[in-house]
């Protein structure tokens, strides 16, 4: 067998002793040169320019799904608050709470749902599609703020209930049956709320965070 061997590349000689340029070596064109690097840049710009629209597109998708889920957060205690007022006239007649008390507790009912059905409307709002990042951002920290303002009014008139509610029931009601269910319901009542605030907090902390990597 015949082996053939690698022969390196001979550059022609011209008649005046100079080495010739190969025929297939053209030299580039310095504007030719320019327009591909115009068009590599273009390209590089339309690659980023995609890459920022997936990029808010799964953003937008992850805040919807934390809206969706602390607007249902919301309705819930939106329900449940509207009860209150309902209830009031048990704590007077049955209960036999002061007067004063069972209207407190209706208005506490009302104002707490108020504060839930305005963070629902301000959640509603907030949608990337017809609104700018900057200012979906904006409103989530004023719906941050109006969750703040119902949580301390919540708090504090509650707990002022809840204190008045435990020294009738505790101390003045001698019915050990009623002092164990309240007991009882004060302790679930505590934990769901509990969880509840940290699952809110959680959520609006999301959306919040999404829309700053949005920004």
């Amino acid at each position: 067998h015949s082996c053939r061997k690698n022969t390196p590349y001979k550059r022609e000689i011209g008649k005046n002793g100079h080495r010739l340029k190969p025929k297939h070596f053209k030299t580039m064109d310095i504007d030719e040169l320019k327009n591909k690097w115009q068009d590599i840049d273009c390209r590089t710009e339309k690659l980023e320019e995609e890459n920022l629209r997936l990029s808010r597109e799964i953003a937008a998708g992850k805040i919807t799904g934390s809206k969706e889920k602390l607007t249902k957060s919301f309705k819930g205690s939106l329900a449940a608050c509207f009860f209150l007022p309902i209830l009031a006239p048990f704590t007077y007649k049955v209960m036999e709470m002061p007067l004063w008390f069972s209207w407190a507790y209706a208005i506490f009912g009302i104002i707490m749902g108020i504060f839930s059905l305005v963070i629902c409307f301000r959640l509603r709002k907030i949608d990337l599609s017809i609104m700018s990042v900057l200012t979906a951002f904006e409103e989530s920290l004023k719906i941050k703020q109006t969750i703040f303002y119902a949580r301390l009014t919540g708090i504090v008139t509650g707990g002022i209930l809840l204190t008045e509610l435990a020294a009738v029931i505790l101390f003045k009601n001698n019915d050990l049956y009623m002092q164990m269910g309240f007991v009882g319901g004060l302790v679930v009542g505590l934990g769901i709320g509990i969880y509840k605030i940290k699952r809110q907090h959680s959520l609006m902390r999301q959306i919040i965070d999404e829309l700053q990597q949005c920004k």
